[in-house]
């Protein structure tokens, strides 16, 4: 005997709807799964436009160094390859581009005269914040949907996310 399986839409976000299901007996619940589907719908969202708007003039990767450098400071090329998951070298190289860019300067720490540090430029801040409107942009149309308490609690409950997540920056 097959068990009855209950559906409403719970949500669509660009173009997909999100259906929550449960059998007979079992109360509507929002799972993880969920979670995790929405968000990877809104990164792909995100991403895809990002794409098309040349990210700034940036690689994904450079981009991705470049929001690191803006969120936790000077870092040194091992630190920056650490977070990124690559070789130093690998790192080094794509320093070195981005340097070109005039996005990065590589300086001395002010704390040991061996250590070189990569820190930002102003044209770096100025990518960033770029990015950062980008971003803005694309998520104004999906925002304005909710209503104001609706936004208040997401704010509020995806920054609490982020500030549980391992290594969490303190300014998110």
């Amino acid at each position: 005997m097959q068990a009855l399986v209950q559906c409403r839409t719970i949500g669509c976000v660009s173009g997909v709807d999100f259906i929550e299901m449960w059998g007979e007996g079992v109360a509507p619940t929002t799972t993880l799964e969920d979670f995790a589907q929405a968000y990877e719908v809104l990164r792909r969202y995100i991403r895809r436009h990002e794409l098309e708007e040349k990210n700034g003039g940036i690689s994904r990767v450079q981009a991705m160094i470049v929001r690191h450098l803006h969120l936790r400071g000077a870092r040194t090329v091992g630190q920056l390859a650490e977070h990124l998951a690559v070789r130093p070298s690998t790192m080094s190289q794509m320093i070195d581009r981005l340097q070109l860019a005039g996005m990065v300067d590589r300086v001395a720490d002010p704390h040991d005269a061996r250590v070189r540090l990569v820190e930002l430029t102003a044209a770096g801040k100025d990518v960033v914040q770029s990015l950062k409107n980008l971003r803005l942009t694309l998520l104004t149309g999906p925002w304005g949907k909710l209503t104001a308490t609706e936004q208040e609690a997401a704010a509020a409950l995806l920054t609490k996310l982020a500030h549980g997540l391992p290594n969490a920056p303190d300014e998110i």
